[in-house]
């Protein structure tokens, strides 16, 4: 199943430009996580990193500002 994403804000732009440079190598490490019921270290720093994993908090507190219409 596909899904295209079509930002329509500022925030959501940064949130599918991050994704997009960070999804490859998550793919990359997913199985053995998911075989070794885990999370990759890998994995979430490059989250953490991208800004993925904070997409949602203001921009004041160093988010993206993403809101969910």
């Amino acid at each position: 199943m596909s899904y295209e994403l079509k930002p329509r804000t500022e925030a959501g732009i940064k949130f599918i430009d991050a994704s997009e440079r960070v999804i490859t190598n998550l793919r990359n490490r997913a199985s053995l996580s998911d075989q070794n019921s885990s999370i990759d270290a890998d994995n979430f720093s490059d989250m953490r990193t991208s800004g993925v994993s904070t997409a949602f908090l203001p921009q004041t507190c160093g988010g993206f500002g993403l809101v969910s219409i």
